[in-house]
């Protein structure tokens, strides 16, 4: 069997990575944190790790920062047959796939089967203890009583008083105590059985929990539906008030702007009257004091006109009257009515000579020159108390400055209506009127069923508070369930380990026991001599599970395997191990996987395993992971970036 590629995709610390191998030695070499020793998990979990699984060992595979599971594929050739084996973690997929892309098996223990028919191992106990050998646990075979127990019969069987026939005995006593009882109504029950019994239990206990519990299931449901009801109502109300607020602006906006115009037209008419209204040209006098003074203008016009008139004639008439007196003697008497005359009329002209001046002196204190002037003087000071008068009542105690800046104002509230509230932008969210009492109350309905489903919420949440221990107890419940499954898991897979260690001793006992047991110790004792510079090539295994090399220094047996170096008790499990592995398979071999199992190997012994596997590697596919560089002359090399 050989593996082409791997592809890892979100598998623990890799996101996505595909390998490529060849035939015979392969050496992967990477840095540190490169992802060699997690290429090589993952290729035993592509071979034996069940998508379907609910262990550990799948929750173990997540990448970091990741909530789903990854995929793994493997390009393998089996026969010189090409497959493609394809695992879903996260959905639990399985196929393998031949060349044409037909899906052969869709099931782990199906893949496991062909594995053990083809290869002679069919599970991963199998596999750890033979063929996939990591740095720090080259001897994790002491670690399994049944596998040990079969490389015990291989190692010690010419040397030793234990049979074939007496370690099947045990297997099948083995086999025997773990599935007894199965199936059966029986007080003494094995270890499978009592775990099977325990399930059975557990999951009658958890399906009563989960039909006791569907109603609260239904009501997980409600409120869920309840919860997908709210986030969309919620909203869509926010929307519908926000909708209604902006018509509600606009509404008020524009209110405000034909009261803030009709204040503007007012004020700027009473600008215009201000304006029309002149305040100059005429004097602040005492309207009454003018007007009495004019009235006696008037009269002294009136009787400068009568004096003038009187006085000019009395004056010429008295002149004639004299005159005529004068030159006629006998006229004396007219003499002396004309000098009268006279004197009335010089009279006459003092008086009104006395009056102008006097009307010309109160014109004078008036400014005027001429009678026109008080009249006109008098009749502008009049306007201008008018216009003053009048202005006042506009103002009302503003000035001018006052009603500029108040206009300024309403320009300012009209404008800034206008760029906020009355844009096109706005208007086109303008409703009409039915619509805004349509959205008003659609708002208030919806509201009104906010609060229903509210109060619903917490008398939901409050009865699922309530049942929450009982929702506990059955999450308890399922974690046993799990617990008694990963249990009953690695007991079925003990029982196969065993059951094939079984098949390979009655298969030896049957038909080539001799061969069986000839070739694996030549093998140990060849490679065993080889790796160790011939200090060690006899190697047996006792009942207590301890392992004995034979010294050639010592000429006895190393009874204590703590007394030899690390390094020996690596290599002797190594060869073991090798010896396992070489003695199980059938048609093919399984490729032969290890993780930088020799960091502490000096110069000879490196050499030696070299040769070693340099010399398997005719046979069996090899993948050596190592971040050393002095494997790249092994064999064919890959970078590991």
């Amino acid at each position: 069997m050989l593996i082409n590629s791997i592809r890892v995709e979100n598998y623990k610390r890799i996101a996505d990575k595909k390998v490529k191998f060849g035939n015979g030695l392969n050496v992967i070499i990477g840095n540190n944190e490169a992802g060699k020793s997690t290429v090589s998990s993952a290729l035993l979990d592509a071979l034996f790790l069940s998508p379907t699984t609910k262990t550990k060992d799948v929750k173990a595979i997540k990448a970091w920062k990741q909530e789903r599971l990854g995929l793994l594929e493997l390009e393998l050739s089996l026969e010189k047959e090409h497959f493609s084996l394809f695992k879903d973690y996260e959905n639990g997929v399985l196929k393998l796939i031949d060349k044409n892309g037909k899906v052969l098996i869709e099931d782990q223990k199906k893949f496991n089967q062909l594995l053990k028919e083809k290869t002679g191992i069919g599970s991963t106990g199998m596999y750890i203890n033979t063929a996939h050998i990591a740095q720090d646990d080259v001897a994790l075979i002491k670690n399994d009583a049944d596998l040990l127990d079969a490389v015990q019969s291989i190692a010690a069987e010419s040397n030793e008083n234990i049979s074939l026939k007496k370690i099947i005995k045990n297997l099948e006593g083995k086999i025997k105590e773990i599935e007894k009882g199965r199936g059966k109504l029986t007080i003494n029950k094995g270890r499978l059985a009592q775990l099977e019994f325990d399930l059975e239990k557990i999951e009658t206990e958890i399906e009563n929990k989960q039909k006791a519990g569907d109603d609260m299931a239904s009501k997980r449901g409600e409120l869920v539906k309840l919860e997908q009801r709210l986030n969309k109502l919620e909203p869509d109300t926010k929307s519908l008030s926000e909708l209604v607020k902006i018509n509600e602006d606009i509404m008020k906006a524009k209110e405000d702007n034909v009261k803030l115009n009709e204040e503007l037209d007012n004020l700027e008419r009473k600008i215009d009257r201000l304006k029309n209204l002149p305040v100059d040209g005429g004097l602040e006098i005492d309207i009454n004091k003018a007007n009495k003074d004019l009235l006696m203008l008037l009269d002294v016009k009136k009787s400068s006109v009568v004096f003038a008139n009187i006085k000019w004639l009395l004056l010429i008439g008295g002149l004639v009257l004299s005159l005529l007196g004068l030159f006629k003697s006998e006229l004396n008497l007219l003499l002396l009515i004309g000098i009268p005359f006279i004197v009335l009329g010089v009279i006459l002209f003092i008086k009104q000579k006395a009056r102008t001046d006097k009307a010309n002196k109160v014109l004078g204190k008036w400014g005027c020159a001429t009678l026109v002037e008080m009249e006109q003087l008098i009749l502008r000071s009049g306007n201008l108390q008018q216009n003053l008068s009048e202005r006042n009542g506009i103002l009302m105690g503003e000035t001018e400055d006052d009603l500029e800046k108040k206009r300024k104002e309403l320009y300012k509230k009209i404008n800034m209506l206008e760029i906020k509230y009355l844009t096109p932008q706005m208007l086109k969210l303008e409703l009409s009127s039915k619509e805004y009492y349509d959205k008003v109350k659609e708002i208030d309905n919806n509201q009104s069923e906010i609060e229903k489903l509210k109060s619903k919420r917490i008398e939901l949440r409050t009865i699922l508070s309530n049942k929450l221990d009982d929702g506990a107890n059955i999450e308890d419940l399922l974690e046993q369930k799990s617990k008694i499954e990963s249990e009953i898991s690695y007991w079925e897979g003990k029982c196969d380990v065993l059951k094939l260690v079984l098949e390979a001793m009655q298969f030896s006992l049957t038909r080539t026991a001799e061969n069986f047991k000839n070739k694996s110790s030549q093998f140990i004792a060849k490679n065993l001599a080889r790796l160790t510079s011939g200090r060690y090539s006899k190697v047996k295994i006792g009942k207590d599970l301890s392992v004995q090399v034979y010294s050639e220094e010592k000429q006895d047996w190393v009874e204590d395997i703590k007394e030899l170096s690390k390094g020996t008790v690596d290599q002797i499990f190594f060869v073991i191990r090798l010896a396992f592995f070489v003695m199980l398979h059938k048609s093919e071999y399984m490729p032969l996987i290890l993780d930088d199992p020799f960091t502490g190997y000096d110069e000879l012994r490196l050499k030696a395993v070299k040769e070693l596997l340099q010399d398997l590697s005719k046979d069996i596919q090899i993948l050596l992971f190592t971040h050393n560089p002095v494997y790249r002359d092994w064999g064919n090399t890959i970078e590991l970036a």
